[in-house]
C-alpha cells in the first residue's frame, strides 16, 4: 500500500488525482491537509494512517454486513428490490460490473446506510478537545483535555432524526428523502461528506460487494 501511494506525500494538491476504484487515496488527506492550515503528513504518519485504513474497515465490516443480511431477511420486500437493481447493473455490463459503477448502485447503498444507521458499528464516539471550546451563546466552555462523547447510537433512534426509528426504511437515504436528513448527524450515504473515518469506504465497499453477491 505505501508502495501505491508514493510521491503523493510530497506532490502539490494540484497534482494529485484521485481515481473511483481506488479504495483509499492518501492524496485525499494530503490534498485535505495541503488546503488547510494543517501540516503535511510524515512518512510514519502515512504508515499510521495506511495501518489505520485496514484495521478500521476490517473491524465493522463484518457487523454491517451481518446485520445488513439480518435485516434483508427479515424484509424479504426489501430484498427483492434489491436483487432487482443489482441484477440490472450486472445485465448492463455484462455480469463484470467495475468497482465505480457498484458504488454508484442507489438501492444497495440506502440498504447499507439504512443497517447502520440502525445498528452503527460505533455506537459511541468519544474525542478529546485539543484546546477550549466556547458552545455558541450558552456560556458553557469546554475545557482542553475534556473528552466529549457522541452518542451515535441514540441519535440515530432518536424520532425527531428519523421518524418510525425502529422500522428499517432504506427509502430514507433515496434522493430527495437524503435532504431531510440534519447535516450534524454521523451518519450519511458513503458518497456524501460525514463525520471522516478512515475505515470508512473499505467498509462500504465489503458490504457492496458482499451485498452484491448475496441480493
Amino acid at each position: 500500500m505505501m508502495d501505491a501511494q508514493e510521491g503523493k506525500l510530497s506532490a502539490p494538491a494540484e497534482n494529485i488525482k484521485s481515481r473511483d476504484d481506488e479504495l483509499y487515496s492518501l492524496g485525499d488527506e494530503v490534498k485535505s491537509m495541503q488546503s488547510s492550515s494543517d501540516k503535511t503528513l510524515t512518512e510514519d504518519e502515512a504508515m499510521a494512517q495506511c495501518v489505520l485504513f485496514f484495521v478500521a474497515g476490517h473491524d465493522t465490516t463484518s457487523s454491517v454486513v451481518s446485520f445488513t443480511l439480518y435485516l434483508l431477511a427479515l424484509h424479504p420486500e426489501i430484498q427483492d428490490k434489491l436483487r432487482e437493481e443489482v441484477n440490472e447493473c450486472f445485465e448492463k455490463h455484462d455480469n463484470k460490473p467495475p468497482f465505480d459503477v457498484t458504488a454508484k448502485q442507489k438501492y444497495l447503498n440506502a440498504v447499507i446506510s439504512e443497517s447502520m444507521r440502525m445498528f452503527p458499528p460505533g455506537g459511541r464516539i468519544e474525542r478529546s478537545t485539543a484546546e477550549p471550546y466556547r458552545i455558541g451563546g450558552t456560556g458553557i466552555t469546554v475545557p482542553k483535555g475534556c473528552v466529549v462523547a457522541v452518542p451515535v447510537y441514540a441519535m440515530h433512534h432518536d424520532p425527531e432524526n428519523f421518524p418510525n426509528p425502529e422500522i428499517f426504511d432504506p427509502e430514507r437515504f433515496i434522493d430527495e428523502n437524503v435532504s431531510s436528513i440534519r447535516s450534524y448527524l454521523i451518519l450519511k450515504d458513503s458518497s456524501m461528506k460525514m463525520c471522516h473515518l478512515s475505515g470508512r469506504t473499505l467498509t462500504y465497499s465489503s458490504a457492496r460487494v458482499r451485498g452484491t453477491a448475496l441480493a
